[in-house]
């Protein structure tokens, strides 16, 4: 039995104390909420600059679209305008 506690005393030498791990729990935690309230805080911020989908890049398949000589182009055409023909 001796060798039993001798190793059960070891075991205990090795692992922290209770404080110990809750103090180490209540860092992670208020860590862990400090950086979800900067993660919330830069979320309200806007990703695009104001006028970014305006530009020729992102507005030209809309005129493509609108445009009624290129769009009654022969060709691959969306379901909506297939349905639009019939």
């Amino acid at each position: 039995m001796s060798s039993i506690n001798f190793i059960r005393e070891l075991i205990k030498s090795n692992m922290e104390g209770a404080s110990e791990r809750d103090a180490k729990w209540e860092t992670k935690l208020h860590d862990t909420k400090a950086a979800a309230a900067a993660n919330k805080a830069n979320m309200a911020h806007p990703t695009k600059a104001w006028g970014f989908w305006r530009n020729d890049k992102h507005t030209a398949k809309f005129e493509m679209n609108a445009d009624p000589a290129i769009s009654k182009l022969p060709g691959r055409r969306s379901g909506a305008s297939r349905l639009a023909d019939e």
